[in-house]
C-alpha cells in the first residue's frame, strides 16, 4: 500500500496494525500503478550477497532473495534484494555473527556509521 509517512509504497504486516481511521486522502497514490505482486523492484535497488549461518535460514523465508545456494559447510550463500541502506543495516545488526557480507551494492557505507551511532548511545546512556 502507499505509505504517506514514507511517501512511497510499503508492505504492512497485518499483525502489527493497532488500529485505523478513515481519512479524506485517496486510497491510491495519484499516478501510482498498483504493484504487480507483493514485492516490486525499483530502479535504485541493489543486491547484497550474504553468507548466512544455518541459524539465519529464516532470512530466505522472510525477504526477497534472488538466489539461495546451500554450501557444503551448511551455510547459505544468499543474494538479497536491498532498497534502503537502513534496512540492510538493521538486518545485519539483527543477524550479528550469523551473517557475513560477501558483496554489497555500490555506495553502501557499511555498518560503520550505524555502529558509531549505536555506540554513542551506549556511551551517553541514551535509550
Amino acid at each position: 500500500a502507499y505509505c504517506h509517512a514514507a511517501d512511497d509504497e510499503r508492505v504492512f504486516r497485518v499483525d502489527r496494525i493497532l488500529g485505523f481511521r478513515a481519512t479524506a486522502r485517496p486510497r491510491n497514490h495519484p499516478g501510482a500503478a498498483p504493484a504487480p505482486g507483493l514485492f516490486s523492484r525499483r530502479r535504485e535497488t541493489g543486491v547484497v550477497t550474504l553468507r548466512l549461518a544455518p541459524s539465519a535460514r529464516w532470512v530466505t523465508e522472510q525477504y526477497p532473495c534472488e538466489d539461495v545456494a546451500e554450501q557444503p559447510d551448511g551455510n547459505l550463500l544468499v543474494r538479497l534484494v536491498v532498497q534502503e541502506w537502513a534496512w540492510l543495516d538493521r538486518l545485519l545488526l539483527r543477524l550479528g555473527p550469523a551473517a557475513e557480507v560477501c558483496s554489497a551494492p555500490e555506495g553502501w557505507p557499511g555498518l560503520g556509521p550505524i555502529a558509531t551511532r549505536i555506540m554513542s548511545r551506549y556511551e551517553s546512556g541514551e535509550e
